[in-house]
């Protein structure tokens, strides 16, 4: 038995709240997990991050499946879209404190999250402050809506030594232009414009067509897909973006020791590499990859070739 189910087992028996981070998906009531809904059921109450209910696209999508959730105690608990720490910090300790109050008096919280919640999911920052006041929290898995809209579109977001970059697009995305494999760029909100920006810049820089998607409200009624730049730019909704293109690979052996027999960091196209020396040919490597701080190392084919090119 998992030891957080477990866990939470023993807290119900001593009359103590457990608080559960679901993730009901992207949109799609469909895409649901049973584990979700049957824990949404033996719940007290039901923590929503909106003002109300009929503001709340995680609680639609629960509704849709569980009817009889309307049965069940609402709480309103909205997290503001801001960057300002001060005003975040208020409206967390509200939240928080709320939370605690009903786990105090043996109530069961589910807190419902769009996706997953371990994937910029605002749970999170309840989560970890409720477990470190000693309540147990445990976390039920959603699908992310980036898988969500990969199957849509009916691609795949990596195979083999494919990189899977996860990006959150509301920050400073400049650097990621240079990163091989798939993007994807979840939150860009009033930022896209910007974003398609730095693309179209990235294209021209590398001088390689860019293959991107984009899909709003996936799985929803109002769910709509673009492909394209282009097309983009009229995106409105919930969107999430992805971006391919491969690095060209070197065959090497499965395994390799590499010497460093010389290093330098140089600055390509805005982007740091390594320099290193191996078997009397030169190779750049992209610095962002922790184990490059050894001298000596083995590692497997699929870890290092992604970040290897040849000078």
């Amino acid at each position: 038995m998992d030891k957080q189910i477990e866990r939470a087992g023993d807290d119900n028996k001593n009359n103590i709240g457990v608080l559960y981070g679901i993730g009901v998906g992207p949109g799609d009531p469909e895409l649901m997990t049973l584990k979700a809904i049957n824990t949404i059921k033996a719940c007290d109450i039901i923590a929503i991050p909106a003002v109300s209910k009929e503001e709340c696209y995680a609680y639609s999508i629960v509704q849709a499946v569980l009817p009889e959730i309307e049965k069940k105690q609402i709480m309103c608990t909205p997290f503001p879209m801001i960057k300002d720490k001060e005003k975040l910090t208020i409206s967390h300790n509200k939240i928080y404190s709320d939370i605690i109050c009903e786990l105090e008096d043996g109530k069961n919280v589910a807190m419902l999250t769009i996706g997953d919640p371990s994937v910029y999911s605002t749970y999170m920052y309840i989560h970890k402050r409720v477990m470190q006041a000693g309540f147990t929290a445990v976390m039920i898995s959603g699908v992310p809506s980036f898988c969500a809209a990969a199957a849509r579109l009916g691609i795949s977001l990596g195979e083999m030594m494919d990189e899977i970059h996860i990006i959150p697009a509301s920050y400073d995305v400049r650097d990621t232009v240079g990163y091989g494999g798939t993007c994807v760029y979840m939150k860009s909100g009033k930022k896209l414009a910007e974003l398609i920006e730095v693309l179209r810049t990235g294209e021209a820089i590398r001088k390689k067509k860019m293959t991107v998607y984009g899909v709003t409200n996936c799985g929803m009624e109002s769910e709509r897909v673009y492909r394209g730049l282009d097309e983009l730019t009229e995106a409105k909704g919930y969107l999430i973006m992805l971006r391919m293109y491969l690095i060209q690979c070197i065959p090497i052996p499965c395994y390799l020791t590499l010497i460093m027999i010389k290093r330098r960091t140089v600055t390509v196209n805005n982007l740091l590499y390594t320099c290193v020396c191996c078997n009397n040919t030169l190779y750049r490597i992209r610095t962002f990859n922790r184990l490059y701080s050894c001298n000596l190392f083995q590692l497997s084919i699929y870890t290092f070739i992604a970040f290897l090119t040849r000078i």
